[in-house]
């Protein structure tokens, strides 16, 4: 992945953020619940990162070293949360977390939007 520096906003850029909570985009292609829908989300995000979009993407944490904010490529991060602690959870059991994880990506798009 070419991490170069952030290209020029176009003046009808967008602030978009996306959510991979199953699944970390930069996980190990093969393991458990990391595959396609990874390599999508990735591309998709440098794609318009790349176009002079900002985006986001958010994640949960797996493990306790997992930096809370990662730049992947020109204008795109992903920021991990937190949330449900860093063992790995069931597809089944993440609806249990699914408050407590857009509640964090709201206070973050707030104090974002008030900065």
């Amino acid at each position: 992945m070419g991490i170069g520096k952030d290209a020029p906003l176009m003046s009808n850029a967008l602030a978009i953020a996306m959510l991979s909570i199953h699944s970390s985009p930069i996980g190990i292609l093969g393991t458990r619940d990391t595959g396609g829908m990874s390599v999508y989300v990735r591309s998709l995000a440098r794609e318009m990162g790349r176009t002079g979009h900002r985006v986001d993407i958010f994640t949960r944490a797996r493990e306790d070293s997992d930096a809370a904010e990662t730049r992947l490529s020109t204008n795109v991060r992903l920021v991990t949360l937190d949330i449900g602690g860093p063992q790995p959870l069931e597809k089944a059991d993440l609806h249990r977390h699914a408050d407590d994880f857009a509640a964090r990506n709201a206070s973050m798009a707030a104090a974002k939007s008030s900065a």
